[in-house]
């Protein structure tokens, strides 16, 4: 605390900050143009990238009302997802623990390629989780057509 308190008292501290904050500011305004326009035109490529996911969406949703089975056949790929992402989440489950059993006995390489495997079981769990939420999604969307009486593409 008492070196905190000289260093306070000192004027070369007071001018080093001086100093660094006009750099900032000296850098900020020449960074703020060139920020500007890239911060610009990576909103307008998420808003294209976002119409694009609404319009594929919508489509989805038309081709899957036009089938009188759509809510079978989606419910069963919802659910097909939802037992995938359970199923690697017991695999990197049991890869982590052997893992941790392997690197106990001092067997490190073998417990980094289960580490490996159980984080690609992870991963691929986490894939099959936002399909299974994609597809319910859409399944969401079809029933509302199907409830509103938009059945076999006819209202």
């Amino acid at each position: 605390m008492q070196e905190l308190l000289d260093n306070l008292r000192r004027p070369v501290w007071w001018f080093s900050v001086i100093i660094a904050g006009l750099a900032v500011n000296l850098a900020s305004a020449y960074l703020k143009g060139p920020l500007d326009r890239t911060l610009a035109a990576r909103s307008e490529a998420r808003r294209r990238r976002l119409e694009a996911q609404a319009s594929e969406f919508s489509q989805a949703v038309a081709r899957w009302a036009k089938r009188s089975d759509s809510a079978i056949i989606l419910r069963l790929e919802k659910l097909e997802h939802i037992q995938e992402q359970r199923v690697l989440l017991l695999w990197a489950l049991l890869g982590g623990l052997f893992s941790l059993r392997f690197s106990a006995s001092g067997w490190h390489v073998t417990a980094v390629v289960f580490s490996l495997a159980a984080l690609l079981c992870t991963v691929l769990s986490t894939w099959h989780h936002e399909r299974a939420a994609k597809v319910g999604e859409v399944l969401r969307a079809v029933e509302k057509d199907l409830a509103a009486g938009v059945v076999g593409g006819a209202a």
